[in-house]
């Protein structure tokens, strides 16, 4: 499940490895088509967190398995079913926490009483995984990366970064080959996302990798993004042409990057645009003033008062989050290298 405070693995791999761990992941995986006109309900023992809450219903897969008579659900699932049906989660769980589980059962066990939607409920140890609507297209991790594998030659490339569970795929390549830039150590590539859960939409980007500090730069404007898709009529052909279209023209969008952070490099930062950029920070992104001091402090000992001196603080600060806050923080970082 997903560890909001599990961060991205820095440790270099091969990209085989990676597909192995996804490959192992989906084969543990089940799915089952929920009929909205047959019962459904929740029950629970003194729940105090949606983890205690089990998802009790009758169906078949596709195999014409019928399924155990109850799941355990996730904070993701149980998230997605109160969203289905226009319930505060946030209320739901304070119910919990205040010892007051049968108000959430209660109220759970009407809405889902009147139900008559289909749900894809993905399961996966006994977990209920996700619970999405049959809009939903199961477009899955071995699927994105099977057509990665086809299209891009990731033997020029290190996976310097991963994050892979059940409910999410996080994945960073870099090129094995330096970008010429004098005393940079950094590295072009691309940045893979995906959930089978609908955490996110299927997503490849431009990513800048700085060796040392494992810093990361998620370009996503522009050329930045190879390919953008909600899990909504994905289609594996027409996936694999417009990311082999976009592939082909990364050498020139990797050069327009260099000749963007030479520019950044060189531009020092006076104290009224920084002090302006850092408090767009702040009111964007809701971080502390304790970490624009840390960003500022980077910059005064690690790095210089450039812009990229700025940009190498926010992507080094990005790493105390988690993930998905870590990327956010980079792609804030790549708009203040292209404002340059």
């Amino acid at each position: 499940m997903m560890n909001n405070f599990m961060y991205v693995n820095s440790k270099k791999d091969v990209f085989d490895n990676v597909v192995k761990k996804v490959s192992d992941i989906q084969a543990s995986c089940k799915d089952y088509m929920l009929d909205g006109e047959k019962p459904v309900s929740v029950f629970a023992m003194n729940a105090n967190q949606p983890e205690d809450v089990k998802l009790k219903f009758t169906a078949k897969t596709k195999q014409n398995e019928i399924v155990p008579s109850w799941f355990l659900m996730r904070d993701t699932s149980f998230n997605q079913l109160c969203t289905h049906f226009s319930i505060p989660s946030a209320y739901m769980k304070r119910c919990m926490d205040t010892d007051r589980s049968e108000l959430m059962l209660q109220n759970m066990n009407s809405w889902l009483e009147q139900n008559t939607k289909d749900f894809l409920v993905r399961v996966n140890a006994g977990t209920v995984r996700g619970m999405l609507t049959t809009k939903y297209s199961a477009f899955d991790a071995p699927d994105m990366l099977d057509v990665v594998q086809d299209t891009l030659n990731t033997d020029s490339f290190d996976v310097v970064g991963q994050y892979v569970t059940d409910e999410r795929l996080h994945i960073r390549l870099a090129e094995k080959q330096r970008m010429n830039i004098d005393g940079e150590d950094l590295f072009g590539g691309i940045q893979i996302d995906s959930s089978d859960v609908g955490l996110c939409s299927m997503r490849i980007s431009y990513f800048v990798y700085k060796q040392v500090c494992t810093n990361g730069l998620c370009v996503s404007k522009g050329g930045g993004i190879l390919f953008a898709q909600k899990h909504i009529g994905i289609s594996k052909d027409a996936f694999r042409e417009e990311f082999a279209a976009k592939l082909s023209t990364l050498d020139e969008y990797q050069e327009d990057i260099k000749s963007q952070i030479i520019r950044a490099k060189k531009e020092h930062l006076d104290d009224m645009t920084l002090e302006k950029i850092l408090a767009k920070l702040k009111a964007e992104q809701k971080i502390g003033e304790a970490q624009n001091e840390k960003i500022i402090q980077l910059m005064n000992t690690r790095y210089d008062r450039s812009r990229f001196g700025l940009v190498n603080g926010i992507t080094e600060v990005a790493q105390s989050y988690s993930l998905e806050k870590r990327i956010q923080l980079e792609s804030f970082a790549s708009k203040v290298l292209l404002a340059a």
